[in-house]
This record gives C-alpha cells, sequence and structure tokens, in this order.
C-alpha cells in the first residue's frame, strides 16, 4: 500500500485587482511591504474585524494571516520579476 503524492504540484489563486491596488499602496517607499502596514491592510479588508476582536497589531494576526503576508509578497515572479526575486534581500517584505 502506498500514496502517490504529486511532487510539483501548484494552485493558482486569483487576487482581485483592487486587493492588488490595496496590497501594492501598503508598501513603503522602498517598495517593501511591513508588517504593521500588512496588518492595518489585513484589518481593511475585514472591515476592522481584528481590531474588534482585541487585535491590534501584525504580532496578534492568526498564524495563517502571516503565511499570507509572506505569500502574497512574494508574487514578483508573477508579476514579471526574477526567478529569484523573492530570495534575501530582493523580498520585498520588511
Amino acid at each position: 500500500n502506498s500514496t502517490n503524492i504529486e511532487e510539483n504540484a501548484t494552485t493558482t489563486v486569483e487576487i482581485p485587482a483592487d486587493c492588488l491596488d490595496l496590497l501594492l499602496a501598503s508598501a513603503n517607499e522602498n517598495g517593501k511591504l511591513k508588517q504593521e502596514n500588512y496588518f492595518v491592510f489585513t484589518d481593511g479588508m475585514s472591515n476592522g474585524w481584528y481590531t474588534f476582536n482585541n487585535m491590534t497589531s501584525y504580532s496578534d494576526l492568526p498564524t495563517t494571516n502571516k503565511y499570507s503576508f509572506v505569500t502574497l509578497s512574494c508574487q514578483c515572479k508573477a508579476f514579471g520579476g526574477s526567478e529569484n526575486c523573492c530570495q534575501g534581500d530582493r523580498a520585498k517584505l520588511d
């Protein structure tokens, strides 16, 4: 009995243009997205749900939101960046 696991499986997620515009607008002057800016973005997208539930900073966010921070911020290749655009100091995370 063995289970076949498909390696290199990918999932494509469609992100609405308005959401991307807000995410890009949240970046600092160097084009990097700071964790606290991401908290404001996330809270705004949820109509203040996180703040209403006593979460007031990036560190208060659930792990799934933090994972999304890294995942969304590393979509540079999908927007024409090089293969290594999200590695090391090239990543647009701060």
